[in-house]
């Protein structure tokens, strides 16, 4: 008799430990700072879930996927890729993004995961960058006002501006109409994937390395000028001075 007890008993216990895991395994909780998708064989049912509370789904049949609702940054560092600009400089740029998922259920759909988003954002911005700064010159992407023009207009021109003919020009867009027309492009594509671009900023501009070293070599030359331009001018007053003059 005791025995038979001893068993009811046990197998009591084991009935209420699996009633209550399935019985965990049916509610889940929502925060306000996620979306909640129902998945069931890898198919998602029903509409995604917003509202923070607490949910019910099919025990061990059904599984829920929580989806970032924030707005979320994503940098792209200038390593990821050149860029011609139309002047034909070969520069680098660094962005930074600010990201929302908007359309839980086709992001899923789409992307999967957010590592596979990340990947295909990089690709599109890219993308976007090349379209749009193939079209302006380097003074277009690197500047945002014309205050240079106007502050070295009363100003004296340094000798290397006047060796190489460099003189600051006068644009007519600058870096934040360019990176809003770059947000205009780069956003359609996103929306394909259930994300809205917020915004996206030019976090770095910097030369390739091949045009670096050309950089370089004229900052070289132009120092060799300066310094034969003075040992000229050091040979003649010698000269003066030997002469009498």
């Amino acid at each position: 008799m005791r025995k038979n007890i001893k068993k009811y008993v046990i197998a009591l216990c084991v009935f209420i430990a699996l009633f209550v895991l399935v019985l965990s395994e049916a509610f889940y909780v929502v925060n306000e700072a996620e979306y909640a998708v129902k998945v069931r064989s890898n198919k998602i049912i029903g509409n995604p879930i917003s509202q923070p509370g607490l949910y019910f789904k099919v025990p061990l049949v059904e599984k829920v996927k929580n989806i970032e609702k924030r707005m979320f940054v994503h940098n792209i560092e200038p390593d990821s890729g050149t860029v011609v600009t139309k002047d034909k400089k070969l520069i680098r740029v660094g962005t930074s993004c600010v990201l929302k998922i908007i359309d839980p259920k086709l992001f899923l759909d789409t992307a999967g995961s957010m590592r596979s988003l990340l990947t295909r954002v990089d690709d599109i911005v890219l993308a976007g960058l090349r379209e749009v700064l193939s079209q302006e010159p380097l003074d277009e992407i690197l500047r945002v006002s014309n205050d240079l023009v106007e502050k070295n207009k009363h100003k004296k021109t340094s000798y290397m501006a006047s060796v190489y003919n460099i003189k600051p020009s006068e644009i007519s867009k600058g870096r934040d109409k360019i990176a809003k027309k770059i947000k205009e492009n780069v956003r359609i594509y996103l929306k394909n994937y259930g994300v809205a671009l917020i915004d996206i900023i030019f976090t770095k501009v910097s030369f390739d390395e091949a045009y670096a070293k050309q950089v370089y070599q004229m900052m070289i030359e132009e120092l060799e000028l300066q310094n034969k331009e003075v040992w000229d001018k050091g040979i003649k007053q010698k000269e003066a001075i030997l002469k009498g003059e």
